[in-house]
């Protein structure tokens, strides 16, 4: 059966909206989120329901998230959180939904090209921007945002987002750039390779992102198990060798030696928090939430897997938090305040919260027996991370 003209226009629309939802992407949610409703109107319109259906369904990729998303809504029903609550965190997991309406956009061959080219233009634009500041040519810098209270701080770890999702976007497209370098020659190759340094140099070097400097390695080792071979051998070398030149001219204290030590030192301890160390730790750091989870599925699979539950346990927290929070603190240009009787599991919400509401680094520590221990959180325009690796020596132990 023939298309009406409002299905073909939809056709088109959904397509072009997808396209500026990946432009987007690096951005910011605000107009992904717009990009994408309006997509999903478009695919509705689009008089080929059924046929992205079949797509969806015929994808394993498509068809895990949904099945991932089922449980985690099933996972509700047993949540010792509160209904809203638990609906609120099954809302994070909104863009496995993401993945169904997109897959079936992108089915040809030309439009996954057309795609990836539209994601990488996007990042190479990012990655302008992040060197142009590095090396001083502009600064870091503010976007007012109508409607809301912050600005978007565009720095020189995360971009226009936090460097967590950033450094892993990044990490995907030197992982692209990698690939097309291996399939192309001449120029081609040479001009895929210079971003690929450059987007991989970033990853490793310049942002604070574990998560994304994870990501790239697993990538990398995927690569050079599906394409070992002389040409692919001497792309990392150079890029290896490039690497050590730039990372030694380097004096800072975030050089590369400094960041790729501080990222395997956390990573290491992380390991030894999951595997052997069992003293509760602080419940708002993001790392240490995947290993209480991981923990408390293990102990008890039922409780533990119920969605929204694990916020709902630190959740009881909160009063203490508050406490900690209300406390007179001296507005400095920075907060770091110590107590023996503040809670190691509270004090880095409570950290978070006069982060926000100073607007200034805030370390809360935890005395016992000559030591402390404790937990910080920063503002976007303020590296505490660096701030830390110049003063090292200071620490025991630090991440």
């Amino acid at each position: 059966m023939p298309y009406t003209k409002l299905q073909t226009f939809s056709q088109k629309s959904a397509f072009i909206c997808a396209l500026i939802f990946a432009f987007f992407i690096p951005f910011g949610p605000a107009l992904t989120n717009l990009f994408l409703f309006l997509t999903l109107v478009f695919v509705l319109l689009s008089g080929n329901l059924n046929e992205h259906i079949k797509i969806i369904w015929g994808n394993k990729v498509s068809k895990s998230a949904i099945i991932l998303f089922a449980l985690l809504a099933l996972g509700t029903l047993w949540s010792i959180a509160d209904t809203s609550d638990a609906f609120r965190v099954l809302k994070k997991y909104n863009a496995l939904l993401y993945i169904s309406i997109l897959i079936p956009i992108f089915s040809s061959q030309t439009r996954k090209d057309i795609g990836v080219n539209i994601f990488l233009f996007s990042m190479t634009f990012i990655l302008a921007i992040i060197y142009l500041m590095k090396f001083g040519v502009i600064s870091e810098f503010n976007i007012p945002i109508p409607g809301r209270d912050r600005p978007v701080n565009v720095t020189i770890d995360g971009g226009f987002q936090t460097h967590i999702i950033t450094n892993i976007l990044m990490a995907f497209a030197a992982y692209i750039y990698l690939i097309r370098t291996a399939l192309n020659v001449g120029l081609k190759l040479a001009f895929n390779f210079i971003l690929f340094s450059l987007a991989a140099y970033n990853v490793l070097f310049i942002s604070t992102g574990t998560s994304g400097q994870v990501l790239f390695a697993i990538l990398l080792v995927l690569f050079v198990f599906q394409s070992l071979n002389k040409k692919t051998l001497a792309i990392l070398a150079i890029f290896s060798i490039i690497s050590i030149i730039i990372g030694t001219l380097q004096s800072n204290g975030s050089s590369a030696t400094s960041n790729v030590s501080f990222t395997v030192e956390k990573l290491t301890s992380r390991f030894h928090e999951l595997t052997v160390d069992s003293t509760p730790k602080n419940v708002n750091h993001r790392p240490q939430r995947y290993i209480n989870s991981i923990k408390m599925i293990a102990s008890d699979p039922w409780f533990g897997t119920g969605t929204g539950s694990y916020a709902a346990a630190y959740k009881e927290k909160l009063p203490e938090i508050e406490k900690i929070t209300t406390e007179n603190l001296p507005l400095y240009k920075r907060i770091i305040e110590k107590s023996s009787h503040w809670e190691l599991g509270v004090i880095g919400l409570a950290a978070g919260k006069i982060a926000d509401r100073f607007q200034r680094p805030a370390i809360l520590l935890n005395e016992k027996d000559g030591f402390c221990r404790g937990s910080g959180r920063s503002i976007k325009s303020f590296n505490l991370i660096e701030a830390l690796t110049r003063n090292k020596d200071l620490f025991e132990k630090y991440g």
